[in-house]
């Protein structure tokens, strides 16, 4: 019940990571601050922002530093 999401950060700078669903409506947000280079790993709970479980389906991790933006598909059973 629990997708573990692996970032690797190259530079210094605030970074957001976001959980949307494909619609592209946020879910979540699992960090949003000042993070140095390194390997991060987040856990998501498959739970939106008021606790809630979200049902199966696709999902989207977003990660955004303000200068670039990749996305992560997850497919949640």
């Amino acid at each position: 019940e629990i997708t573990l999401i692996n970032a690797k950060i190259g530079n210094g700078n605030i970074y957001e990571m976001s959980i949307f669903d494909s619609k592209g409506d946020l879910i979540r947000i699992l960090e949003n601050r000042f993070l140095h280079p390194g390997n991060y790993t987040y856990s998501w709970d498959r739970k939106n922002e008021n606790g809630k479980r979200v049902p199966h389906g696709m999902y989207y991790c977003i990660v955004n530093s303000g200068k670039s933006k990749n996305a992560l598909k997850l497919l949640v059973q």
